[in-house]
């Protein structure tokens, strides 16, 4: 595409310049599309000082907080060095915090778990442990995503799926399961309904 093709070598020739110009223009969007947009633009550029660049302004948090998702899974998919222990270190984050805060460190542990169940599980479980709206908020944004609950469970041990299970009884009772044996989170919807999230997310 285009846009692909141009930031290249504009990266290349101007690094600094490029850099500084798209963080102003990350640190203006509003929308998570939005800003989905603009990091594919530039998926090609994350060698050199933009991955850095990206992770200081993910440390700001001055983002709205799905762009702020969006912005993390970016930087944990190309590896920067940093991303996976800022995340970590979001989500354990639990005082202190006004409503968009909690909202970002929601969308935290949804980047993480979707990016790695496996790497992700622990600090997410420590969390969701002291804090059951969290866990809540994390594990339906996670199924909304393109990771089914199956997906989750292969990755843990089985004493983790055990605490999970409790933990599902206990948050969603009589929620129903799926013939793999995972289950289907229920979540309330504003007409005071309640919908199933399946395994696959849909």
């Amino acid at each position: 595409e285009p846009h692909r093709r141009l930031a290249s070598p504009t990266t290349r020739q101007a690094p600094r310049e490029f850099t500084d110009c798209l963080v102003r223009l990350l640190e203006a969007q509003d929308g998570e599309s939005s800003l989905q947009s603009v990091l594919y633009k530039v998926a090609d550029c994350w060698d050199g000082p933009l991955g850095s660049a990206l992770l200081e302004l993910a440390r700001k948090q001055a983002l709205k907080p799905k762009p702020f998702r969006s912005l993390l899974e970016a930087l944990l998919q190309h590896e920067v060095s940093g991303a996976s222990e800022l995340t970590k270190g979001l989500i354990s984050t639990r005082e202190g915090l006004d409503q968009e805060a909690r909202e970002r460190r929601v969308q935290a542990g949804v980047a993480l778990l979707s990016h790695d169940p496996a790497d992700g599980w622990s600090p997410f479980w420590e969390a969701a442990a002291v804090d059951e709206e969290f866990a809540r908020g994390v594990l339906e944004g996670v199924l909304h995503g393109a990771l089914s609950a199956s997906e989750i469970l292969k990755c843990l041990p089985d004493n983790s799926i055990a605490d999970l299970f409790m933990w599902l009884e206990k948050n969603y009772p009589g929620a129903p399961w799926s013939d793999d044996g995972s289950a289907s989170w229920v979540k309330p919807v504003d007409s005071g309904a309640e919908k199933t999230v399946s395994p696959g997310g849909a």
